[in-house]
């Protein structure tokens, strides 16, 4: 409630402040001269939360991450806006975060890739289009003694994809207990 309190009061009576998940919140501009208006609110934003909240006599110390796609200039599909936006507050979050970044050609095209490898690995999942690899194990003598399994992703486009494009995803999508379970499968 501080939180949402505090935002409202950093931006005009046309402009919209929802929580749109556990801690996250959107703050929609209406009709915003140009992106450094944009700039110049996110800045108004941390400024307003990097004060201390009290509670119960407990200096509570807040911070943000914020993510900033603009209209028309980063894209016209409220879609692909929220999407982007929403990646370049993640991006902000893991550069230290309190701070705030605006989508970039950069991240829209690997918000893509990733989208698109989700995708077609849910489908591989589904239909086929994963590989096993298998790499032998030695011991220092020289002896055979396993096999390690390693998996990879057939693409139509990008070819065999490996596991240090795709993992990261598979496991920001939940998908990676389901392909666990399948290279267990599969090996077995």
């Amino acid at each position: 409630q501080e939180i949402a309190r505090r935002l409202s009061s950093r931006v005009r009576a046309v402009d919209t402040v929802a929580r749109t998940g556990g801690e996250e919140f959107t703050v929609l501009l209406q009709e915003i001269a140009k992106s450094d208006d944009a700039e110049r609110v996110a800045a108004e934003i941390l400024r307003g939360l990097n004060e201390p909240y009290r509670h119960n006599g407990i200096d509570i110390d807040l911070t943000a991450s914020l993510g900033i796609a603009v209209y028309p200039d980063h894209g016209t599909d409220p879609a692909v806006l929220w999407r982007d936006a929403d990646t370049a507050m993640y991006r902000a979050k893991k550069s230290g975060g309190n701070q705030y970044m605006y989508v970039s050609q950069e991240i829209s095209a690997a918000t893509l890739e990733a989208t698109e490898l989700e995708k077609h690995l849910r489908r591989a999942l589904k239909d086929g289009g994963l590989e096993l690899h298998y790499q032998p194990l030695y011991t220092r003598q020289g002896q055979l003694c396993g096999l390690e399994a390693l998996v990879r992703l057939q693409h139509p486009v990008l070819g065999l994809v490996y596991p240090d494009r795709f993992i990261p995803i598979a496991e920001e999508s939940g998908l990676i207990v389901p392909l666990g379970n399948w290279v267990l499968d599969e090996c077995c």
